[in-house]
């Protein structure tokens, strides 16, 4: 005698056996085809946050190993603020000379706080700069600096830069 209970019909198989859930779906109506497919669509999405999650917290945890090897070995607050800043900045900036800047000018804002000295700012950022486009924008604002000679706003403009590219805006 079969088991009549629905429980034991979703598993038995053969002749007079439940329809598999594919042939639910395509015999059932448009609604519950469209709450299946909104359900799929939705998992899809809900996996592909997780995995992105996922990833994006594993680089933060190397980072945070990074940072803290620096921490440990640096003797120095500059050294360890510009770690910080360059492990930081790669989380949202994906070119390299925008990380970069980013570091350009969190080296140059805790250099601010300690010294008002424009030359101490801008030898502490230029310290930071690895990146040919800032080294020689640096060097030039250096120049300036230490010159007689002030150059007009234009002048600035032109050979520092004032666009929206982290080389053209962050040493201004």
């Amino acid at each position: 005698m079969p088991l009549a209970h629905p429980l034991f019909l979703f598993f038995q198989t053969g002749a007079g056996a439940e329809p598999s859930i594919f042939e639910l779906f395509w015999s059932s109506g448009p609604i519950a085809k469209l709450v299946f497919l909104v359900l799929g669509v939705m998992s899809i999405v809900t996996w592909s946050i997780m995995l992105a999650k996922f990833f994006q917290l594993r680089k933060i945890a190397t980072q945070t190993r990074e940072f803290m090897e620096v921490f440990r070995a640096s003797q120095r607050f500059s050294e360890v603020n510009a770690a910080a800043a360059r492990l930081s900045a790669q989380i949202t900036h994906a070119h390299p000379l925008g990380v970069e800047g980013a570091v350009l000018i969190a080296v140059a804002t805790a250099q601010a706080l300690v010294s008002k000295d424009g030359e101490q700012i801008l030898c502490a950022a230029t310290q930071a700069c690895e990146q040919a486009p800032f080294v020689e924008r640096c060097a030039l604002a250096r120049v300036w600096l230490e010159g007689d000679v002030q150059p007009a706003p234009e002048e600035v403009a032109h050979h520092l830069g004032n666009g929206i590219a982290a080389a053209e805006s962050c040493a201004t």
